[in-house]
């Protein structure tokens, strides 16, 4: 025999060895544990992307009315479209298979900006994502919605809700496994075992002339949520939610305070037991432009609410949350950085925007709303802005200023004093979990 046949003999010989050996470590492991290990879980991806504000620069940005909307809403309109730019390049090049958008996607509901705002969206799409919408208070049957060449400002069309749907068909009301008969809600899969349940918490037929920013869960979309939940559960299916509006207050107080007020549905203690006692675990909420997070518990059940601030407003956040079937969920903020303003560095730009604006806002409604004296209104503005500014931002904290602020107007023994001193202490005082970076086994 060869030299040569007796290597290949000899290889033969250990390769048959090395089978058996491995049929029967493979035996030996069965025998222990009949489960067959799968691949680590990768989780489902989701950027959320809330209160776009999207206004298309070609419809103006000219005249007194102009500015005084900035005045009393000091997002960074100007410069919304290279704003938005950044964000969705960003979005398109993450590893998010789903988007979601909790709601004010335009500036107050204009049919040109919806169209405008679905192109955008179907471009996220083709890169791959799979995107859900649901309406916030600006988006339908908006009253103030207009074009800016000039004073004075022209109407321009709107969307009733029937038109807000047909806009959106293919960004979760064409998919939906069903709809809400009373409410542009609905319910769409997901993954096989994963569904997202869209809750239309806004109110649209008021009259008034500005639309209303509080909103409502009406008996009806309440029972209906209710039965989906119940309907998941029955199936071992998970859910997800998301909403405009606050479903429980992000920080004490809030639905007591008359600007707050607004931001948290209407009855939010009914519906927010309601729906954890039906299985509801996790909310995605938008609105307040707040970078938050707070737990709401009903006996052994817990349902985070989480809110995502908007691209709008300092500090410009989106997020990326992963849900893991064995329950866990992570999230991660990322923030806008890359868009050109005067002196190049667009965070700062942004933080100084929404100070000033802040500022000035406060200092009026103080004067005007609440009767404070123009002089301590001017001391105080400053720190509630800045409570704004870093509630916003998210993991806020009590401040020297702040402390002093809160110190004084208690020792001034004004009911008026007092409500300021409780909205700047609760505004600094971050209810847990932590808002920006965080993991949880829901």
């Amino acid at each position: 025999m060869t030299r040569e046949q007796k290597y290949t003999t000899t290889t033969g010989i250990l390769g048959h060895i090395l089978a058996i050996l491995s049929i029967l470590t493979l035996f030996a492991a069965c025998s222990e544990d009949e489960s067959i290990v799968e691949p680590a879980d990768p989780g489902l991806r989701m950027a959320v992307i809330s209160d776009l504000h999207y206004y298309d620069p070609s419809l103006g940005m000219e005249g007194q009315e102009w500015q005084m909307g900035l005045f009393a809403d000091p997002k960074l309109l100007t410069e919304n479209a290279d704003i938005l730019s950044s964000l969705f390049t960003s979005v398109k090049t993450s590893d998010a298979e789903v988007v979601l958008v909790p709601g004010d996607l335009t500036k107050d509901g204009e049919k040109h900006n919806h169209e405008a705002m679905a192109a955008f969206l179907r471009s996220l799409e083709s890169s791959g994502k799979k995107v859900f919408v649901v309406p916030g208070n600006h988006d339908v049957n908006n009253p103030v919605a207009k074009s800016f060449h000039g004073d004075p400002a022209v109407s321009i069309p709107g969307v009733t809700p029937s038109e807000f749907a047909q806009i959106y068909d293919e960004f979760g009301y064409g998919e939906a496994t069903d709809r809400d008969p009373a409410s542009l809600s609905y319910v769409a899969a997901l993954q096989p075992d994963l569904w997202l349940i869209a809750i239309d918490g806004c109110v649209y037929t008021t009259g008034e002339e500005t639309p209303p920013t509080y909103g409502s869960i009406s008996e009806a979309t309440a029972s209906w949520v209710v039965s989906k939940l119940q309907e998941a559960k029955s199936q071992n299916i998970r859910v997800i939610a998301m909403m405009h509006h606050a479903l429980v207050e992000h920080f004490t107080g809030q639905s007591t305070f008359p600007v707050t007020a607004e931001y948290v549905v209407s009855d939010w203690q009914q519906r927010a037991s309601s729906f954890v006692q039906a299985g509801m675990k996790i909310l995605f909420s938008g609105h307040f432009h707040a970078n938050d997070v707070v737990s709401y518990a009903e006996g052994s059940n817990t349902l985070y609410d989480i809110s995502t601030g908007s691209p709008l407003s300092a500090p410009c956040p989106w997020r990326l949350a992963t849900l893991y079937k064995d329950g866990r969920l992570t999230l991660d903020t990322r923030t806008i950085t890359n868009v050109s303003v005067p002196g190049g560095n667009f965070p700062r730009y942004a933080t100084e925007y929404l100070t000033t604006g802040m500022t000035n806002l406060v200092a009026y409604m103080l004067v005007n709303d609440f009767g404070v004296p123009d002089e301590l209104a001017g001391q105080i503005a400053p720190v509630v802005a800045a409570a704004y500014v870093a509630n916003y931002a998210g993991d806020e904290e009590m401040d020297t200023a702040s402390e002093q602020a809160v110190t004084m107007l208690n020792s001034l023994g004004d009911p008026t004093a007092a409500l300021l001193a409780q909205l700047i202490t609760s505004m600094r005082t971050d209810l847990p979990p932590a808002d920006n970076a965080l993991s949880i086994t829901l």
